[in-house]
């Protein structure tokens, strides 16, 4: 997995499509949490208001966010049998701005067109801690663990000193 899918878990349309992603990749390039998993969102700094802007994809390695019908182009282009068709859709002059006005519209009507469920759906293929970016250690992070990997008890006891 290296792309975190967040999704509206009360919305009957948005878990289809998120059941229906879980089957086509099985868990390969995608985990799901829904946006009423506030501790997820606070990992990666997403308000519930950053959520209403549609659904959102994080790539685990980078953390570059897309979201809304960008973000749905991107799961497109990630699953090979459909990246012919978003590279298609992509080249077409003025289909972009089409498709963006009609993720808003179904976005803004989600609940009235395909209902809200009070249950949240959460999917079995959730962000597990092996799938979480660990932070990348700086140069002189690096540096100060080299020193410690090759230090005696003496020379920590000089840096406890200092």
């Amino acid at each position: 997995m290296k792309h975190l899918v967040i999704y509206d878990g009360n919305c009957n349309l948005c878990t289809t499509l998120v059941q229906q992603l879980e089957q086509w990749d099985d868990g390969s390039e995608f985990c799901y949490v829904p946006m009423q998993d506030n501790q997820t969102l606070a990992q990666y700094n997403i308000t519930e208001q950053d959520c209403e802007k549609g659904m959102i994809v994080i790539d685990l390695d980078t953390e570059e966010q897309w979201q809304g019908a960008d973000a749905a182009e991107k799961i497109g282009l990630l699953l090979p049998f459909s990246r012919p068709l978003i590279k298609l859709y992509q080249s077409i002059p003025g289909l972009k701005l089409f498709g963006d006005t009609a993720y808003s519209h179904i976005r803004d009507n989600r609940y009235n067109w395909f209902g809200k469920t009070n249950s949240t759906y959460w999917s079995d293929l959730k962000l597990s801690d092996n799938f979480k970016k660990e932070r990348e250690l700086s140069t002189e992070e690096q540096l100060v663990m080299k020193e410690m990997e090759n230090c005696d008890g003496e020379c920590l006891q000089k840096a406890e000193i200092n």
